[in-house]
């Protein structure tokens, strides 16, 4: 989860150089080419990097489970994966498949 979080952090500095480097000095035609291609960046980062990035979470909260038995009840643990469970699905129908959809075209 730590190298998750690294990474993502590694990428908004990446991100913050880039649009740094926009010169607004420059012609408008160059200007509108380099913030084109920042935010084409942009949607690649917001899009399947993200995605994976939550997944590995999700991953990594899945395999702490056997760890969270231990000291939680089984009602509990139950009522937490039907959360988790029901979250992901929101996820992917309201948020990720729409997403892809418009990617994709």
């Amino acid at each position: 989860m730590l190298g998750g979080f690294s990474v993502l952090i590694l990428i908004e500095v990446i991100s913050i150089v880039k649009s740094r480097a926009i010169q607004l000095s420059k012609a408008s035609s160059e200007v509108t080419k380099d913030a084109l291609s920042f935010y084409v960046f942009r949607k690649r980062i917001h899009g399947p990097i993200t995605i994976a990035i939550v997944m590995a979470y999700v991953i990594g909260f899945y395999l702490l489970t056997p760890e969270f038995s231990t000291y939680i009840t089984f009602t509990w643990l139950v009522i937490m994966h039907v959360f988790l469970i029901r979250w992901i699905l929101t996820l992917t129908f309201t948020i990720l498949i729409p997403m892809i959809e418009a990617m994709s075209s």
